[in-house]
């Protein structure tokens, strides 16, 4: 038997062997600690950390969101095998000027007395404990688990965990907020890295190569399974960036979490098996390991993830004009000008860049004293604190924050040149436009109009707590960007400040004013419509390797290519392979789910584009092929219900209902389905009961409380239409990834629908023309988040202004509004409610040409009644409703000729 002294010097001999540059006996040496280190462990049955992951599903999380505690004041970094954590940690801890030793390493240890007490009334059983869970429950053990951690909390408020750990799940219904961090290394790098650090330092002490392989696929399908199913931000680091550019990637990290970090710190002391492509020389030896990493992986049904690089496949480079010098500022701006993927035209006008530091780069022009603005002289206020000096003046003293006072005092006025954009000889092209707070960047803007036109992204530094005099504003940037085809995308990159006196016995102040960020301007939807594929793919480069955002660029890769968009996701980490799933306008980008059958994800499309008629057949021949039955009936119930054969429709959702285990999250989905279908068919006691049965059972569901809101929506009573609105307005406080994880709808549909409600419920309830002015204001908003989309959605709007208006007298702007969602298309039920609403309308005006045609569309309907025999069914997509598809039907007032 070894003793832990041999174990150390065995140990010890090998990693002298490895700075020796013996990488085979190195390896040999490390193979052979690692089997004396084995000798001294003892061997015990590993839990089934399969089984203990399989309770936690994204539906369980949307199901029990309302009890996560809103807490971001904590990052989990998800510990692997080999990857590289304890350097991140560190690192992390450092910039935020915390102790490294003060680093928790795992809280495992932490949390395991706490999760015991939790689970004793279940014997310890956790998928009891999960199945007994309510989000009220989950709220009050989540409070205990905070209570649990913050006597163990380091300064850095970083927490390490393994991917093997169930508490991780926990965790994720605890602190649904808090953001993680997986690490992502070559497998042959981190295996050897695992083989190579000694006990105490690393998790794997055996010589056995395929075991070793085997243990990464362990945590690699852990790894795949907790981002498909957390609702929490997740960040992905990859080992190579975080060696090469460790003080960049730590300072976007923290910058993501709105966490302060100090710019200039010692970095942590990288180990030997933190190297880089560190098993490059020893890819024959570890041969073994590569296959018994890859048998695991195929035994899940899984690909073995290989380390991929994306190719952006530029044209030329991306041309970027800094009017604030930002960039060079940056630690990797030398690399990142190595990697020839931009043209950088950098206005220093307080000269704060040091030319030797900038020298000998190609595509890289600094000029110091010069600035964008209106090609006028300007004057550089040179100030105490040399960050605060500007080309605008700084405010009077009364009327700055009281820490920058001091600094913002005048010591110099200096002449300095300004250029107009528009003037710029020689600018064939530009991609990218940064401006800062401390220019006038409205100026800039107003000087560069033609400049602009083809400009894929304005970065603009606003302020909401100004420091100087016309300093850009949010409302400012975005009203001229809106004339000149640009969109407001996202703030970037806030900074806060502390309203807290600066104390020695406060080291990390809260800071919660809102002081400035930059704001992100994209092409409008117009213009993004008319980009060349080039402009697409340079647009997605920018906003992925710049500002971490991949959501969007994969949406523009998907316009230009369907292949290529799928690799970035796989590369980027959301999903395990590409996929030859259908390339949808869905933004499947946003979920992490695994992809369901084709017929399935088919269905799901139809019904999303109201493709009623294909999605019945398709259902239909998918039930004939006894395939995916129960999800199958599931869609058919909706497509017949939307179609209108509501018969049909209750008797495939209630058949539904009754097959499926009650408090399921499948039983949730189907009779929401049920719910909507017997509202539909406008029989509303039964849809009031089965919103009861979903209330008893699922009581924290944000589905179920969508649902309720439209049931009450006709009420009589004030409390039910008072209760209906404190749900909108709730509803409408939860971010799009609540309401995409409660499976409503598109979160921009489902708020435009819930801006409708809460106008109805405003006007049931005015007392008021004030009241009833309010709520008639609310529809531009919800328009406006509809966009351009037409069909049933904003039918459903126009429905819901009219009665708005009708309900306070306004009978012509009902009409016209009526009409108007009449000529909606594609036609659906909700047409045919505007069209009962605008005949009703007709009949209940005073107004003599109002009641005319009243009488003409009840002639044109008593027409229409009277041609069974002419093939007007709803299989010509009419929905029962007149069109003038025939001569006696053609008048005026009528509908429009359908294609």
């Amino acid at each position: 038997m070894a003793t832990s002294s041999e174990v150390l010097s065995a140990y010890e001999n090998a990693a002298v062997q490895w700075q020796r540059r013996d990488k085979t006996a190195a390896l040999e040496a490390y193979q052979a600690a690692n089997h004396l280190a084995e000798q001294l462990l003892s061997s015990s049955d590993q839990p089934d950390f399969k089984q203990s992951r399989a309770p936690f599903t994204a539906e369980r999380y949307a199901l029990l969101q309302e009890g996560g505690l809103d807490y971001h004041d904590i990052a989990l970094i998800v510990n692997q095998l080999g990857n590289g954590t304890g350097y991140l940690a560190q690192l992390l801890a450092s910039k935020q000027g915390s102790q490294r030793d003060t680093v928790l390493t795992s809280i495992d240890v932490v949390l395991n007395g706490y999760v015991e007490t939790v689970l004793a009334p279940y014997q310890g059983d956790l998928h009891a404990y999960l199945d007994d869970l309510t989000p009220a429950r989950c709220c009050v053990d989540a409070k205990g688990c905070l209570v649990a951690l913050k006597p163990h909390l380091p300064p850095s408020r970083l927490l390490q965990i393994s991917t093997l750990s169930p508490y991780l799940g926990l965790l994720g219904l605890w602190f649904p907020q808090a953001p993680l961090v997986f690490c992502r290394r070559d497998v042959l790098d981190a295996g050897l890295a695992a083989l190579m650090q000694p006990p105490g330092d690393g998790e794997w002490q055996q010589n056995n190569l395929p075991a070793l392989g085997q243990a990464l696929a362990s945590h690699e399908i852990a790894v795949q399974h907790w981002a498909s199913v957390l609702p929490n931000p997740i960040y992905w680091v990859e080992h190579q960036a975080l060696m090469q550019t460790p003080d960049t990637l730590a300072q976007r990290l923290l910058s993501a979490w709105s966490r302060p970090a100090l710019k200039e710190v010692d970095l942590p002391k990288t180990m030997p098996w933190d190297e880089p492509e560190l098993s490059v020389p020893l890819a024959n030896a570890l041969a073994p390991l590569q296959e018994g990493y890859q048998a695991a992986m195929e035994a899940e049904g899984l690909p073995s993830r290989s380390e991929e690089t994306f190719h952006w496949q530029l044209k030329g480079r991306v041309v970027v004009l800094d009017n604030a010098a930002k960039l060079p500022q940056r630690t990797d701006f030398r690399e990142l000008m190595a990697s020839d993927s931009l043209a950088v035209v950098a206005f220093d006008p307080a000269s704060r860049i040091k030319a030797e530091n900038v020298a000998d780069m190609e595509e890289f022009q600094h000029l110091p004293y010069v600035l964008l603005g209106d090609g006028q002289p300007a004057t550089l206020f040179a100030t105490l604190d040399e960050k605060l000096s500007a080309t605008l003046l700084p405010l009077s003293e009364p009327q700055q924050p009281p820490v920058l006072r001091e600094g913002s005092r005048i010591l110099a006025k200096l002449p300095v040149n300004t250029v107009a954009l528009d003037s710029i000889e020689g600018l064939a092209s530009l991609d990218w436009l940064i401006l800062d707070e401390y220019a006038d960047a409205m100026a800039v803007l107003k000087n560069g109009s033609r400049a602009l036109v083809e400009t894929l992204l304005l970065q603009v530094r606003v302020v909401f707590q100004p420091t100087h005099e016309r300093q850009p504003t949010l409302t400012e940037i975005s009203h001229w960007a809106s004339r000149h085809g640009f969109a407001f995308y996202r703030l970037h990159d806030p900074i806060h400040r502390s309203l807290l006196p600066p104390r020695d016995d406060i080291p990390h102040p809260q800071a919660t004013q809102l002081a400035n960020s930059d704001a992100l301007f994209i092409p409008s939807p117009e213009r993004l419509g008319s980009l060349s594929p080039q402009q697409r793919q340079r647009l997605a480069f920018i906003l992925d390797t710049h500002f971490g955002i991949h959501d969007l660029s994969y949406q523009l890769l998907s316009d230009v290519d369907a292949s290529l968009a799928e690799r970035y996701l796989h590369i980027r980490g959301y999903t395990q392979a590409p996929s030859d799933a259908l390339t949808s306008k869905a933004p499947a980008f946003l979920t992490f789910n695994a992809p369901a059958p084709r017929p399935l994800q088919m269905l799901a499309n139809m019904l999303a584009k109201h493709r009623l008629l294909p999605a019945i057949r398709l259902a239909r021949q998918q039930l004939e092929k006894q395939e995916s039955e129960s999800e199958v009936r599931y869609y058919l119930g909706q497509a017949l219900s939307h179609w209108g054969h509501h018969k049909e429709a209750l008797n495939e959702l209630s058949t539904l209902c009754s097959q499926v285990k009650t408090g399921t999250e499948r039983d949730l989905r189907y009779r929401l389905a049920l719910g909507w279908a017997q509202w539909r068919a406008g029989q509303a006691k039964l849809a009031k009961r089965t919103h009861e049965t979903l209330t008893s059972l699922f009581a924290g569901s944000l589905a179920v409380k969508h649902f309720g809101i439209f049931l009450w929506l006709g009420s009589q009573k004030p409390r039910e239409l008072k209760s209906a609105l404190e749900q909108c307005d709730d509803l409408l406080c939860y971010d799009d990834n609540a309401l995409r994880l409660a499976d409503i709808g598109a979160p921009n549909e489902v708020r435009a629908e819930l801006i409708d409600a809460k106008a109805r419920l405003l006007s049931a309830l005015a007392e008021t023309e004030e009241v009833h002015n309010a709520a008639l204001a609310l529809y531009p908003q919800a328009f406006d988040i509809l966009g351009d989309q037409q069909g049933p959605r904003r039918t459903r709007l126009q429905v819901g202004m009219g009665l708005v208006q009708r309900a306070f007298g306004n009978t012509q702007a009902a009409i016209d509004t009526f009409w108007q969602a009449c000529a909606t298309y594609p036609y659906s039920l909700e047409t045919v409610t505007a069209y009962h609403q605008l005949r009703e309308t007709l009949t209940d005006s005073e107004n003599t040409t109002h009641q005319n045609l009243a009488q003409l569309h009840q002639q044109v309907y008593s027409l229409w009644q009277r041609y069974p025999d002419k093939g007007l069914v709803l299989h010509f997509n009419d929905f029962g409703l007149p069109y003038q598809a025939f001569e006696p039907l053609m008048l005026p007032g009528s509908r429009p000729t359908m294609a």
